[in-house]
C-alpha cells in the first residue's frame, strides 16, 4: 500500500500534457516517404511522495508523525490515515498521409493538398479515501464525563479521458489550408465526506450523523472543421527564421509576411472560420443531511438538501477562429540531436514560446472545446444555480427573517425588448453598437435617439437627436483606413485615410506621417504597393484610388457671402443664396469663369445639363438627403418637428453625417423643461433624396430620462437593532446638480399600517439629503419604511420606495447544547490544545535546525518544446539542466545526444516510452473508459488502512474499512494497542494525513496557545 496526497495532482497531469502533447511530423514538402510514430509518457501516483522528498528533502511522513505524538503528548489521541492510488497516462500516434487529396477551402474550392494526422489518448484517473480519528474525555471526582469522539471520513474518485483526432491539411508549397478535429471528452468527480461527533458534557450526549456529498459528470463530444481564408505560410516561415509571429488580418489586404525589428518576421492570415456540431451531457448529485439543527432552534432536517439533475444537448455552431500571442521563438543557441524512438537521429532546437505540441493543433482545439461548450455549458451553469437558489432560497427566508416580495414592487420585464426571434434582451442593449440579439435585430440602419442638451453658456437646456444611420446604404463607402496605434489602449485602432499626412501626428507612434520615417509604404486594397508619401496627396497612386479618401460631398456652389449650397440648386428658380447669387435672374457678381479663368460663361449656362467648360466645372452635383425628424412625449405628444433638414458629410448642413462610423446629430431650439420624475420620449424620422424619393425611415425609439434627484434605495433600508428597536435610514440625491424645492418624506408603519414614526428633509440648495432614526417597536411584526420625493407646491410624488422586514426572536440554543459547551468550556480542553500548541512550536522549531534542503544540483535549465526546421513542426518536448560543471542532463524528454539520462536529483518519476510499447499501450487504454480500468484498483486495500489504525488503538469496525487485528503483547501477557506514531515509524504507512486537516488542527492548537500567551502577559 502506498499513501499520498492529492493536492498536486493538477500539477502533474499538467507536467504530463507539457510532456506529451506533441504532434510528430514532416512539412517543408511533401515527404517522399510517410513517417508513423507512437510515443507516450505515463506516472504512477505511488511516486509523488518520493518525487517531493527529491526535491524537498522534506519526509512528508515523518513530520506528520511528529505532529500526531505531539497531540499524544498533549493528552488527546489524534490517528490519520489517507490512501491514495492513481495512474495518468498519455499516448500519441502520428502518421502521414501523402497520397494527393482533395478538400475544399473556405471558398468552397477544391484544393489538393497531404495530411498528417495526431492521435492523442488520455487516461487520468485517482482515487483517495483519507480518515481522521481524534478523541479526548475527562472525568473528574463527582462529575460525569467531558469529551468529543471525532470520526472524519472522505472518499474522492475523479476521472478525465481525452480521445482527440487532428488532422492537418498542406498543399504542396506546404501551406497550411485547414484542419479537421474529433475530440471526445469526459470529466468525472466523486466527492463524499462524513463525520460522525459524539459530544458528552454535563450528564448530556449529542451525536451527529453528518454526511454531504457531489457527484458530477460532463463529457462533451464534437467533430469540427477549420479552414483559413487564405493558404498560410506559418510552418514555412517559423522554419526559415528564428522569431516568426502569427495574428489574423481583417482584410484581404493585410495578408502576407512583414518584416519586423531584428530580422523577426509576422505572418498575417486571414484566420478562416470553424464550424462543427456538438453532443454534450451533464449529470449531477448534490446532497446535505445531518446537521443537528434542532439544536439551533430550527426544524430538524432544515438544512437537509439534495440536488440531481441530466442534461443532455447537442447543435452545431460555426464560429470565426480566434488566436492571440502566437509566437514561434527559437532558441538557436542550443541546437539539440534527438532520437525519436526509432534509432534516427534528428537536429531540433527549443522553441522557447511555443505550447507544449504544435501550436496549431492547440489553437484549434481550443476554439473548438469553447464553442463546442459554451451554450451547454451555460445551460449547465444555470440549471444548477437554479437549482441552489430553489433549495436554499426558502431556507435562508426563513432563517433572516427576509421577505424577497417585499422589498420591491420592480418588474425588469418593463425593459426587456423582443428581438424579432422571439430571444429577450435588456432593453439599454438596443442601438447600443454591439449584437446582442442572436438575429442582430437590436441594431437598426438607422435610428435617431431623443434627449436633451445644456447650452454651455446660458444653462437653458433644448431638446435634441443623435442616432446612427448605415453609411452603405446611402452610396457612401467609408475611407480606407491604416493600423494607428494609442498609448492609452496599447492596441491598434482604424485610423481614416483622410487624417494621413495631414501635418498632424494622430497616431502615438507617429505612424501616420510619412516625414516621421516610421511608415515607408502603403498596400493599396488591390494588394498593390506605393509609398506612403503618396497617400492623401490629391492625387490617386493607387489604380483602384485606394491611396486617396474617397468623395462624400460632391460639389457645392458658394455665394458671395461665402455660403455653400448643392450644385443642383444653381438656376433651379428659387433663390437659395442670400443676395441671390445662384440664379442668373437675380446674380450681380456676372459670369461664371472656369478651365482656371480662361473662360467665361453666362450664368445661364451653368448647370444647365451640358457641359460648356472643358474642365467640366460648370456642372455638378453635390452629396445630400432630407431629413424630417420629430419628437414625442411617448403619449403621442409633438414635442419637435424639424422638416426639410439637409443632410450631409460636410459641417455645415443642418445635420452632419460621419461616413467612418455612421453618427449624427441634430440639436434643436425647443425648450426641454421637463418634470421631475421620469420623462419619456420617442424619437422617427424619414430621409429622402436630393430629388425627394423616400430612402430610409427611422421608426420610434424611446428612451426614459429621468429628471431631478432620486430615492437612493442602496441607503433607505429597515434593520434589526435588538431589543425592540428598529434603524431606519433614508437618502435621496442627484449626482451633480442641486435643487432647493423638493422634500423628502419617511414613514415607518407596522402591519396594520399605523404609523410609528415620520419625518422630512427638505433639499436646500443641495444634491443630496438623508435621514436616520432609531425606532421603539411593540415586537416581532412586518414593518415598513415608505419614502416619498415631493415637488414643493406639488400633492403627488414623483419618486416613491418601500422597503419591508418582518422581526422575529431569533433561534434558541437548546439546554443540551448549552450544557455540553458549558462543560467543555468549563473542562481541561484548552490545556490540552495550549500543550499542543506548545509541542508543535517545539517540533517546527527543531525541523528548522535539523532540516536540510538538498544541495541543488544544477545551475541552467531550458524549456524546450522541440522544432525541427527539416519538419517545420514540433517533434517531441524536453526539459534539459545543467550542472556547474557544464553536464548536460534530460530531466524529461528524449534521448538527446551529449545529454546524460543518469540524474544526479530526479524530479518526477515519468516514464517515456515510445515505438512498440507505446502503441500496444495506447491501444489497450483507448478501450478504457472507467475508474476501474484506469487504476489497479487492487492495490487501494482499504483493509491494510483499516490494520494500521486498529493497531494504533482505534475502532475501526464501524468505518467499512475492513477488521484490523494487529497488537502487541506486554511481557505480562497484555494486549497495548501502539500509539499512531509508533504504527507510522514501523512500517512506514501512517499517518498519512490532508494538508487541509493538518492546517485546521495546527491552527486550532496555535489559537488556544496565542489566548494562554495573552491571558499571561
Amino acid at each position: 500500500m502506498s499513501a499520498m496526497r492529492r493536492t498536486p495532482s493538477c500539477l502533474l497531469v499538467t507536467l504530463l500534457l507539457v510532456t506529451a502533447l506533441s504532434p510528430i511530423a514532416s512539412v517543408q514538402a511533401v515527404p517522399d516517404e510517410a513517417s508513423e510514430y507512437y510515443y507516450g509518457v505515463e506516472y504512477d501516483w505511488s511516486s509523488l511522495d518520493s518525487d517531493v522528498q527529491n526535491v524537498t528533502g522534506l519526509d512528508i511522513q515523518e513530520l506528520f508523525t511528529e505532529i500526531m505524538a505531539d497531540a499524544d503528548a498533549a493528552g488527546f489521541n489524534l490517528d490519520i490515515g489517507q490512501l491514495t492510488t492513481g495512474a495518468s497516462n498519455i499516448y500519441v500516434h502520428q502518421t502521414e498521409d501523402i497520397t494527393p487529396q482533395t478538400i475544399q477551402d473556405l471558398d468552397g474550392n477544391d484544393v489538393q493538398v497531404w495530411s498528417r494526422t495526431s492521435d492523442v489518448v488520455l487516461r487520468h484517473g485517482l482515487l483517495s479515501n483519507a480518515i481522521i480519528m481524534t478523541d479526548w474525555s475527562e472525568t473528574t471526582f463527582g462529575s460525569s464525563t467531558t469529551g468529543f469522539d471525532i470520526d472524519v471520513i472522505a472518499e474522492a474518485e475523479n476521472v478525465l479521458t481525452v480521445d482527440m483526432i487532428y488532422k492537418e491539411y498542406l498543399n504542396d508549397q506546404s501551406q497550411l489550408i485547414g484542419a479537421d478535429m474529433d475530440i471526445d471528452m469526459t470529466v468525472g468527480n466523486d466527492m463524499n465526506l462524513g463525520i460522525d461527533i459524539t459530544l458528552e458534557g454535563d450528564g448530556e450526549e449529542l451525536n451527529v450523523d453528518f454526511d454531504t456529498g457531489m457527484d458530477f459528470s460532463y463529457s462533451i463530444e464534437s467533430q469540427a472543421e477549420w479552414r483559413l481564408g487564405n493558404p498560410s505560410p506559418i510552418y514555412v516561415t517559423a522554419a526559415a527564421n528564428d522569431r516568426t509571429l502569427w495574428g489574423c488580418a481583417d482584410e484581404a489586404t493585410e495578408v502576407g509576411v512583414s518584416d519586423m525589428d531584428q530580422g523577426d518576421k509576422y505572418v498575417a492570415d486571414l484566420c478562416g472560420m470553424a464550424d462543427g456540431s456538438y453532443i454534450g451531457s451533464a449529470d449531477y448529485n448534490v446532497y446535505l443531511t445531518g446537521l443537528p439543527m434542532e439544536e439551533f432552534g430550527f426544524d430538524a432536517g432544515q438544512f437537509d438538501i439534495s440536488i440531481s439533475d441530466e442534461l443532455t444537448s447537442e447543435g452545431d455552431y460555426e464560429n470565426s477562429i480566434s488566436m492571440e500571442d502566437v509566437e514561434f521563438n527559437m532558441n538557436a543557441e542550443r541546437p539539440l540531436e534527438v532520437d525519436l524512438g526509432d534509432g534516427a537521429t534528428i537536429d531540433v532546437m527549443a522553441c522557447e514560446t511555443c505550447p507544449p505540441g504544435n501550436p496549431v493543433m492547440f489553437i484549434m482545439m481550443g476554439n473548438v472545446l469553447v464553442h463546442a461548450s459554451q451554450s451547454f455549458g451555460q445551460a449547465v451553469a444555470d440549471d444548477f444555480q437554479a437549482e441552489i437558489e430553489d433549495s436554499f432560497g426558502e431556507i435562508i427566508e426563513n432563517w433572516f427573517g427576509l421577505n424577497e416580495d417585499g422589498n420591491s414592487d420592480y418588474d425588469d420585464s418593463e425593459d426587456m425588448y423582443a428581438c424579432d426571434s422571439g430571444e429577450m434582451i435588456s432593453s439599454s442593449s438596443v442601438n447600443d453598437g454591439n449584437q446582442d440579439c442572436m438575429d442582430g435585430s437590436d441594431e437598426w440602419d438607422f435610428y435617431l435617439r431623443p434627449s436633451t442638451t445644456q447650452d454651455w453658456q446660458s444653462g437653458d437646456e433644448y431638446y435634441d437627436f443623435s442616432g446612427n444611420i448605415d453609411v452603405t446604404s446611402l452610396g457612401l463607402e467609408p475611407n480606407p483606413t491604416v493600423d494607428c496605434f494609442s498609448n492609452w489602449s496599447e492596441d491598434y485602432y482604424d485610423l481614416s485615410i483622410e487624417q494621413v499626412n495631414n501635418g498632424y501626428s494622430n497616431c502615438d507612434d507617429d505612424s501616420d506621417e510619412f516625414d516621421s520615417g516610421v511608415t515607408t509604404t502603403y498596400v493599396c486594397l488591390d494588394g498593390s504597393t506605393i509609398s506612403f508619401e503618396f497617400v492623401n496627396d490629391g492625387t490617386e497612386d493607387c489604380s483602384d484610388g485606394s491611396d486617396e479618401p474617397n468623395d462624400h460631398e460632391g460639389d457645392w456652389f458658394m455665394c458671395e457671402n461665402y455660403d455653400q449650397i448643392p450644385w443642383q440648386y444653381i438656376n433651379d428658380g428659387t433663390q437659395h443664396c442670400e443676395d441671390g447669387d445662384d440664379e442668373h435672374e437675380t446674380r450681380q457678381s456676372g459670369n461664371f469663369y472656369c478651365d482656371d479663368y480662361t473662360t467665361s460663361l453666362d450664368f445661364t449656362l451653368v448647370n444647365d445639363g451640358t457641359a460648356e467648360c472643358a474642365d467640366g466645372k460648370d456642372e455638378g452635383e453635390a452629396i445630400f438627403f432630407m431629413m424630417d425628424a420629430y419628437m414625442t412625449d411617448g403619449e403621442g405628444g409633438v414635442l419637435v418637428s424639424a422638416d426639410d433638414l439637409m443632410v450631409c458629410a460636410r459641417w455645415d448642413c443642418d445635420v452632419t453625417i460621419s461616413v467612418d462610423s455612421g453618427h449624427l446629430s441634430y440639436g434643436t431650439e425647443v425648450d426641454a423643461t421637463l418634470p421631475y420624475g421620469t420623462s419619456t420620449m420617442c424619437a422617427g424620422a424619414t430621409l429622402y433624396a436630393d430629388d425627394g424619393a423616400l430612402l430610409m425611415t427611422a421608426d420610434d425609439f424611446c428612451k426614459s430620462m429621468w429628471t431631478g434627484p432620486e430615492i437612493r434605495e442602496w441607503e433607505s433600508r429597515l434593520s434589526d437593532n435588538g431589543d425592540n428597536v428598529l434603524n431606519v435610514s433614508a437618502g435621496a440625491g442627484h449626482w451633480s446638480d442641486q435643487f432647493n424645492d423638493v422634500t423628502m418624506h419617511w414613514t415607518v408603519t407596522d402591519a396594520d399600517n399605523a404609523i410609528l414614526d415620520q419625518g422630512s428633509e427638505l433639499f436646500m440648495d443641495e444634491s443630496s439629503v438623508s435621514a436616520s432614526a432609531l425606532i421603539d417597536i411593540p415586537g416581532e411584526g412586518e414593518y415598513c419604511l415608505d419614502i416619498e420625493l415631493v415637488e414643493n407646491g406639488e400633492a403627488d410624488a414623483f419618486d416613491t420606495h418601500r422597503t419591508c422586514m418582518t422581526v422575529e426572536n431569533g433561534p434558541q440554543v437548546s439546554e443540551r447544547m448549552e450544557k455540553i459547551g458549558g462543560a467543555l468550556a468549563e473542562s481541561g480542553l484548552q490545556n490540552v490544545f495550549e500543550r499542543f500548541a506548545s509541542n508543535l512550536n517545539t517540533t517546527f522549531q527543531e525541523l528548522d535546525e535539523d532540516y536540510e534542503v538538498p544541495v541543488f544540483p544544477y545551475t541552467d535549465g531550458m524549456w524546450a518544446p522541440l522544432w525541427s526546421n527539416e519538419h517545420a513542426t514540433i517533434v517531441g518536448v524536453g526539459v534539459y539542466a545543467w550542472d556547474e560543471d557544464g553536464s548536460a542532463y534530460v530531466i524529461a524528454g528524449p534521448e538527446t545526444v551529449g545529454y546524460s539520462q543518469d540524474l544526479p536529483m530526479t524530479f518526477t518519476s515519468i516514464r517515456y516510452i515510445t515505438g512498440v510499447p507505446a502503441q500496444e499501450a495506447q491501444a489497450e487504454m483507448a478501450e478504457f473508459d472507467d475508474l476501474e480500468d484506469i487504476v489497479d484498483v487492487e492495490n487501494h486495500d482499504l483493509s491494510e488502512l483499516a490494520d494500521d489504525l486498529e493497531a494504533a488503538g482505534a475502532d475501526t469496525s464501524d468505518l467499512g474499512l475492513g477488521d484490523g487485528t494487529t497488537d502487541e503483547t506486554t511481557d505480562e501477557g497484555e494486549t497495548t494497542p501502539p500509539t499512531a506514531e509508533e504504527v507510522a515509524e514501523d512500517s512506514g504507512l501512517l499517518p498519512f494525513v490532508s494538508p487541509l486537516t493538518v492546517m485546521a488542527m495546527i491552527g486550532l492548537a496555535a489559537l488556544a496557545g496565542n489566548r494562554r500567551g495573552s491571558e499571561n502577559e
